[in-house]
């Protein structure tokens, strides 16, 4: 069974990403901002396939998370796709830069979501497909 991290603040994205994620097999793990996913992360014996990071949150946010993680051995070539609302080039160039799997702009249609996370997941079918 595959495994994702969803690093995000929004409760309705963290809803949304469980429901169509497992309806494919999945397990999610959520974190509400970087400092809570780098704990997680750290305390997992198995980590997981995927993340997927937005770029706005409290504390620390999407951009610093992925450079913590880009900077940790253990965590460093993890896939990381970026799901965000934010699709200024600015941002898009940094996801870039950064050498990201994917960036996904929110709101996002499943097709194409589940489209990009099987490209990194080996994804059951899904009726949300």
């Amino acid at each position: 069974m595959s495994q994702v991290m969803l690093i995000d603040d929004d409760p309705i994205i963290y809803d949304l990403t469980n429901r169509i994620l497992k309806r494919t097999g999945c397990q999610v793990a959520w974190a509400k901002n970087g400092q809570d996913a780098l704990v997680q992360l750290n305390d997992m014996d198995k980590l997981p396939d995927l993340i997927l990071c937005d770029i706005m949150m409290p504390d620390m946010d999407g951009r610093q998370t992925l450079n913590a993680i880009r900077q940790n051995s253990r965590l460093r070539d993890l896939p990381v796709i970026i799901l965000t609302a934010h699709d200024q080039l600015e941002h898009l160039q940094w996801a870039e830069d950064m050498d990201v799997a994917g960036y996904i702009v929110k709101p996002f249609h499943i097709q194409r979501f589940l489209e990009k996370v099987r490209q990194y997941l080996d994804l059951a079918p899904s009726d949300t497909a």
